[in-house]
């Protein structure tokens, strides 16, 4: 992975770096969108996802979640 190519890409309206060999691949590694508490929008939504969702706007950066107390599987 250290070889892996750099590409720059616009993503919402700001312009952002990612290795391409992970490019689109965050929520298929990131445990919140398969969690049954993930709620985006809604009253009860995951309070660590929300966190994380106002901390990856305000940076620009994608944080996906690899380990949580709180995963709880889809019924």
């Amino acid at each position: 992975m250290d070889n892996d190519e750099i590409a720059q890409f616009i993503h919402k309206k700001t312009l952002v770096y990612t290795r391409e060999s992970l490019m689109g691949y965050h929520r298929e590694y990131c445990l919140c969108h398969i969690c049954n508490k993930l709620n985006p929008n809604a009253p009860g939504n995951c309070s660590i996802a929300q966190k994380l969702y106002e901390f990856d706007v305000k940076h620009n950066v994608t944080t996906p979640v690899f380990y949580c107390k709180k995963y709880e599987k889809k019924s």
